[in-house]
């Protein structure tokens, strides 16, 4: 009798056991569940959380978290948007998040976001970007912060994150990303991460950044940053004429070799003027000049509408009081909200976007992004650079050449050779809902697998890829590409097959090329064919399915108003 109570008290104490661990493997916060989106056409089909981490005594940092639709269990991806000074809310509304702005205030499912596949969050960061702000912000003074304070401050942030908001994401499988000055932010925090072991308890595999500032001598002093002349040229925005003379006749160059227009005679003047005239003012990036819409080139993709219309969309909407509420920000202390960061004194210190040729003497590191790469390939698993192949801000042969830079050496076989995606069918509703500056490619004809961009492997798992037809915001321009690539990486997949070098060589021109007259393909053939089956470009798992498991459940709205 008293061991049958003995066994029944040990079977409480077991039950009660097992009902702790559950609470508190699932203890995501309850006061920062987003309930409802403004402006969104139904209830929200995602979890998400936004509210603020408390890393510092004198920090708050907001953070948007939302969980995947595929499993509970797939990794955390932490993403970053750059500037400095960018909110990385731009990110998640604009890029790769499970909704989009596409109107004055309203929103639409974004069946390309990255949540697809991964546990999502966005940190703005640092305090004086987007809803994060710091003590001196109280008393009307900037929020001070450089490279390294910024580094520190998202590890805290994500230690606080993982310690006191989501504890069961402990020992979780985890990746950075981001996008242009977080070219900085990223490897910095990375680096950290890495050095850090255990003290945060995470499984950090690598990280992944998109057209990055990385390293001054081969991108800004190759004049490979910020749309210009030579890439006017490239890209067909001015006549080979006038180049040709105003290159034998009009350049002055500074000492560090950068190319000034001379504009001492007449004809230099008007050759000058052709060129502005026809690059929209240089890019934005020439003489100020006032151009209907702000210019018709866009600084951040050559090929696309200028983005200043959607990104006052998107500042519109989250400066909204009730999206506020909705996101658990009430408590920022400024208004009005901004887009970019208006409480933010930054420094940069490293050679990496550095050098504008206005900020004096040499930043704190007399080093770029390149030393920290070096450290940390091979010791992570993977690391993902990649660059849109049409913009002009950070241009893609720069960024090459940064990574070609570093020194890893190519692998066998894996040299400059293009990959492919398999394109949506997309909905004729999401074409007509969605605006001009996302998923500009898109289309609701079935199409082969496309020409998805570039992809060049190194040693110790370093690779670059390219974009192809995309500016800046790879993720906006190119969604379905990016999606692919971004879960490739996410899985340590390859892009495409490599190359057998042997018989690149040594084959006959026959075995290389095929024979159209027999309709046989050859080496050449047989390689694109390989590199466009599902085993490249089919994503597993498919984003649109889930596997055999409950469906989650729809949040629960607390009572909405559409703004209009």
């Amino acid at each position: 009798m008293g061991i049958a109570r003995n066994r029944g008290f040990a079977l409480a104490i077991g039950i009660m056991a097992l009902a702790c661990a559950s609470i508190a493997a699932r203890a995501a916060p309850a006061e920062d569940l987003v309930r409802d989106l403004p402006g969104l056409d139904g209830s929200l089909d995602v979890r998400m959380y936004s509210g603020y981490l408390k890393p510092t005594q004198a920090d708050s940092v907001h953070y948007l978290f939302v969980e995947s639709e595929w499993k509970e269990s797939d990794p955390l991806v932490l993403w970053l948007n750059g500037g400095p000074g960018a909110s990385s809310l731009m990110g998640a509304f604009t890029e790769l998040g499970p909704y989009i702005v596409n109107g004055e205030k309203s929103l639409m499912p974004n069946p390309f976001g990255w949540n697809k596949v991964a546990n999502v969050l966005f940190l703005e960061s640092p305090t004086g970007v987007g809803f994060s702000y710091c003590e001196a912000m109280l008393n009307g003074e900037a929020c001070k912060h450089n490279d390294t304070s910024t580094a520190n401050l998202n590890f805290l942030s994500l230690k606080y994150f993982v310690e006191h908001k989501f504890p069961e994401f402990r020992g979780r499988d985890f990746m950075i990303w981001g996008e242009s000055y977080a070219g900085v932010y990223v490897p910095t925090l990375a680096d950290l991460v890495y050095s850090a072991g255990d003290a945060l308890d995470l499984n950090f595999l690598g990280f992944g950044v998109g057209d990055p500032c990385t390293d001054d001598k081969t991108q800004t002093f190759t004049r490979h940053l910020n749309f210009n002349f030579e890439f006017a040229m490239g890209k067909g925005f001015v006549a080979q004429t006038n180049y040709k003379y105003i290159t034998d006749n009009c350049i002055a160059s500074d000492v560090n070799g950068i190319i000034t227009p001379n504009e001492t005679t007449a004809s230099c003047k008007a050759a000058w003027r052709m060129y502005y005239l026809g690059t929209s003012g240089g890019g934005g990036n020439g003489p100020a000049a006032t151009l209907p819409h702000g210019g018709f080139i866009d600084p951040y993709n050559s090929w696309g509408p200028n983005n200043n219309d959607f990104w006052n969309m998107l500042a519109n909407y989250l400066a909204d009081e009730e999206v506020m509420a909705a996101l658990n920000v009430q408590s920022y202390p400024l208004r009005p909200w901004s887009l970019f960061a208006d409480h933010l004194d930054y420094t940069k210190q490293y050679w990496a976007c550095y050098f504008d040729g206005e900020t004096p003497g040499e930043p704190h590191y007399n080093y770029s992004m390149v030393p920290i790469y070096q450290k940390l390939a091979g010791n992570v698993r993977n690391i993902v650079v990649y660059n849109g192949d049409t913009d002009p801000s950070v241009q893609m042969r720069g960024t090459e050449a940064a990574v070609n830079s570093m020194g890893f050496g190519v692998v066998g076989g894996g040299d400059w050779r293009p990959w492919f995606f398999q394109p949506e069918e997309t909905s004729a509703r999401l074409l007509e809902e969605k605006l001009p500056y996302f998923g500009t490619f898109l289309t609701y004809r079935p199409l082969n697998a496309q020409l998805g961009g570039y992809v060049k492997n190194f040693h110790k798992n370093v690779s670059f890829v390219t974009v192809h037809d995309s500016g800046h915001m790879v993720p906006q321009y190119k969604p379905v590409a990016a999606f692919h690539m971004f879960l490739r990486g996410l899985l340590n997949q390859p892009l495409s097959p490599l190359i057998d070098m042997d018989k690149l060589t040594n084959l006959t021109d026959a075995a290389f090329y095929g024979n159209a007259e027999n309709n046989t393909m050859g080496f050449m053939g047989d390689w694109v064919q390989e590199a466009m089956s599902k085993d490249y470009t089919q994503d597993k798992p498919r984003h649109h399915e889930r596997p055999g498991r409950q469906v989650r459940r729809k949040v629960q709205p607390l009572g909405r108003k559409v703004l209009r």
